[in-house]
């Protein structure tokens, strides 16, 4: 018997069991003696494919051979036209899928297999949608997935198994979208839950320790971290406790050991700012303060909450830039650092207040305010005051222009006002004033004209209204009101007279 023949035969055999495994699944009605089969071969002779009809050539069954003799699929013939298989092989004969229909209910389970024939998935149709409990299988056949599908959405909860059949998690779905709370396992035991709405995490997750104790909690806000976060050891002690905005730390971090406070890192848009020791809920040890990129700013020693030794200050390029040295809450001195050569000292007094800054390069005094600007200036030439001392207000416009010459005020002071208008002008004489002082109002108007000669009042002196009107004009002789004394109302007319002599008032 030749090859083709074994063939036919054990084709026809095949349809006949197959025909009686798919009745259940309304096959074609077919009858033995009706069958008149056509085919078709590849080269090496072996099937391609095989056509079996009825009489009136409208129903059948149409099957697919791979090249190697194995069924490839089989289909139905419905009204002349092959339908779309409703079994599926494996090269190696394996079934690959097969479709279980019941037309009266519009409902159909597709089973899926791996090469090694064992079921790959059960999926549940209705109305050619995935509808109900479909489940997925590993090449070794165990339950890996359980999915619910409504209207072929995920709907309801999916369930993920291990390999040893344990429960890995839980996810709640809705339209395909993760709703609801989904938990996930370790063990067989809960390891975290998640509240999730529309796909986003909202509310609280949380994660636990094998015991049940919970592990972490965080705050969530659409998809982000923002709220406050905490975390526990196994024995439920809190270890952290930290705030997020849109997902990002921010502001105070807390850190326990045994539930006690022991760190405290300050966070701004989730970049470290600051990191200290806590001991007794103050800060006991080195404070690390960080520039925006991660690199250290500054190192300074506390001690029971008080600064003590000494601190650093480094650039942004890691270059140390001063050294402080701290006793008992105290700035005792500062050293400035360049290029790692000393090039300044600043000493203090009382509680981080600046009194003297000593700059090498200069040969200056430099003073602060206790916001850290500077206060004034002043320069030194053989241990004199020369060139010109300079005072600043609080915030940085300048207050005073001094000329010194060897220690004595020498040319024309100026003093300002805050918003750096003029405020008065003095004209000076080895420290002493000598010729005319002028006093402005904030307008640049003239507020008053005084002479003097070697500080003393000595000759006419000039007050005005903020409009240049003269207001008074008096004169004095050895800084005391000498002769008469006028007074002008704001039309220019004098309105009262007063006579001095030595600056007693002889006459009104």
């Amino acid at each position: 018997m030749n090859n083709a023949k074994r063939f036919f035969i054990l084709s026809f055999l095949s349809y006949l069991f197959y025909l009686q495994l798919f009745q259940a699944q309304e096959p074609p009605n077919l009858n033995e003696k009706e069958i008149k089969p056509s085919f078709t071969y590849y080269k090496n002779g072996n099937y391609k494919s095989k056509t079996i009809y009825t009489n009136d050539k409208t129903q059948g069954l149409f099957y697919q051979y791979f090249e190697n003799g194995n069924f490839k699929s089989i289909s139905k013939i419905n009204n002349k036209k092959i339908k779309s298989p409703f079994k599926l092989f494996h090269q190696n004969g394996k079934t690959k899928k097969e479709i279980i229909l019941n037309d009266t209910l519009n409902k159909k389970v597709i089973h899926l297999y791996h090469n090694n024939g064992n079921l790959k998935s059960k999926l549940p149709y209705l109305n050619n949608q995935l509808h109900g409990l479909a489940k997925y299988y590993n090449i070794k056949g165990q339950l890996f997935r359980e999915t619910s599908y409504l209207n072929n959405y995920k709907s309801g909860v999916q369930k993920n198994y291990s390999k040893k059949g344990t429960i890995l998690s839980e996810l709640a779905y809705s339209m395909d979208t993760l709703t609801g709370i989904s938990k996930l396992y370790k063990n067989g035991t809960v390891e975290s839950k998640t509240l999730y709405l529309d796909g986003k995490i909202e509310s609280v997750s949380e994660n636990f320790y094998d015991n049940g104790q919970i592990k972490t909690s965080y705050s969530y806000e659409n998809n982000q971290k923002h709220g406050l976060s905490k975390s526990y050891s196994k024995s439920g002690k809190l270890e952290t406790k930290t705030s997020y905005i849109n997902n990002k730390k921010e502001g105070v971090s807390n850190y326990y050991k045994k539930g006690i406070i022991y760190k405290i890192n300050v966070y701004k848009k989730g970049i470290l700012q600051s990191s200290a020791p806590v001991k007794n809920y103050k800060v006991d040890g080195i404070l690390k303060k960080f520039y925006d990129t991660g690199v250290i700013k500054s190192k300074t020693p506390y001690l029971n909450g008080i600064k003590h030794g000494a601190a650093f200050l480094y650039s942004r390029k890691s270059q140390l830039k001063s050294k402080r040295l701290y006793k008992n809450g105290l700035l005792l001195k500062e050293n400035q650092i360049k290029n790692n050569k000393l090039i300044g000292f600043v000493r203090y007094h009382n509680l981080d207040k600046i009194n003297t800054k000593q700059l090498y390069l200069h040969q200056g005094i430099t003073k602060y305010h206790k916001n850290g600007e500077i206060k004034s200036i002043c320069f030194f030439k053989n241990g004199e005051i020369e060139k010109t001392y300079k005072e600043y207000y609080k915030n940085s416009k300048i207050k005073a222009k001094i000329p010194y010459q060897k220690s004595l005020i020498h040319g024309t002071a100026k003093y300002y006002y805050k918003n750096g208008s003029l405020k008065s002008k003095a004209n000076y004489k080895q420290g002493l004033k000598h010729g005319e002082t002028i006093v402005y109002y904030q307008n640049g108007n003239r507020k008053s004209s005084t002479q003097y000669k070697n500080s003393l009042k000595s000759g006419t002196q000039f007050k005005y209204y903020e409009n240049s009107l003269i207001k008074s004009k008096s004169y004095y002789q050895n800084n005391l009101l000498h002769g008469l004394f006028l007074f002008y109302d704001k039309s220019s007319f004098i309105n009262k007279k007063l006579y001095y002599q030595n600056g007693v008032l002889v006459k009104k």
